[in-house]
């Protein structure tokens, strides 16, 4: 089986990614032969480079 990551990409506070992202992997699910995984920058505590 195929797996494709959703990445929420913001940290800011007041973000409303989260939802959008839901929301868009509960419709991806209807999808038999892909699996959708949510990624959260913010729970990864990925650091970035500048």
């Amino acid at each position: 089986m195929k797996k494709v990551a959703i990445i929420i990409g913001s940290t800011r506070p007041s973000r409303r990614s989260p939802e959008v992202a839901k929301w868009l992997k509960s419709q991806l699910d209807i999808s038999r032969s892909i699996q959708f995984e949510l990624i959260d920058l913010l729970q990864n505590k990925a650091t970035f480079s500048k």
